[in-house]
């Protein structure tokens, strides 16, 4: 709740008018769940009499696309309510789980001094779950799960990946979300590979300085089926990092059921 007010407040000295919406929106729904609804219905009636006509995907703009090839950079998925249950073993289970409830309660978390990291990094092999898990978390969340399109990220034209990579973490700051970045090895690749050219330490330092300047009201999740790939530095900016494996013989059984 502290965090939303930061950002209005910050949305209201830059003049950004859809931050200041979309974060007030935020706060509201959080007040009304804690019980203080007259608090919560002001602040949406405020938001409705100034005529405020929302944008696009709840308080998201446009999505952002590459200026040369006019491909988007990023696709949307909107939670609703849904049954899907979590259907891994009981290892990764219980740390997504963690990770989720630590997200929900992160302002009691830094309010008693303890440190909250909203980066989860995903590996295993092709088809362990990683893009399943990501929409999971978003639909127990309630954020708006925006996955980064590589095809349209990644450019041949020097300095355009980078730039891309800067569009895409700008557009995820709008409000609060999801920003799924798959294929992560991609855009993270070791900076010492001999067969790239300096392009590639660009784009790793852009990722890299997004990275640490993320929304915190918001999650960063990656994923990769090559984590050997990944520059160390990659690394360290995940407190939370899940090994996904192939389902042994239950849990395809449970996946079928």
């Amino acid at each position: 709740m502290y965090s939303e007010i930061l950002k209005i407040i910050e949305g209201g000295i830059s003049h950004d008018k859809q931050k200041v919406i979309n974060y007030s929106k935020r706060l509201a729904e959080y007040l009304i769940k804690d019980g203080q609804k007259n608090v919560g219905n002001k602040i949406n009636k405020l938001i409705a009499e100034n005529n405020t006509s929302l944008t696009t995907l709840d308080g998201l703009s446009s999505k952002p696309f590459d200026k040369d090839t006019k491909v988007d950079m990023v696709d949307i998925f909107i939670p609703t309510e849904s049954k899907e249950s979590l259907i891994f073993n009981e290892i990764v289970e219980n740390e997504v789980l963690d990770f989720i409830n630590s997200y929900l309660n992160r302002d009691k978390l830094i309010m008693a001094g303890i440190d909250f990291n909203n980066h989860l990094l995903l590996y295993g092999k092709p088809g362990t779950g990683k893009t399943s898990l990501a929409k999971f978390i978003s639909l127990q969340t309630g954020l708006p799960l925006i996955t980064a399109r590589l095809d349209g990220i990644v450019s041949s034209l020097l300095g355009s990946t980078a730039k891309n990579i800067r569009k895409v973490f700008d557009y995820a700051s709008q409000r609060p979300c999801i920003l799924f970045l798959d294929e992560f090895d991609v855009l993270a690749k070791i900076r010492d590979d001999k067969n790239e050219l300096g392009e590639l330490k660009r784009v790793v330092n852009s990722l890299l300085q997004n990275m640490d300047n993320f929304n915190e009201d918001s999650i960063l999740i990656a994923a990769t089926n090559h984590e050997k790939l990944l520059d160390e530095a990659v690394w360290r900016r995940f407190d939370k990092i899940i090994k996904l494996d192939l389902p042994d013989k239950k849990l395809r059984k449970d996946l079928i059921l």
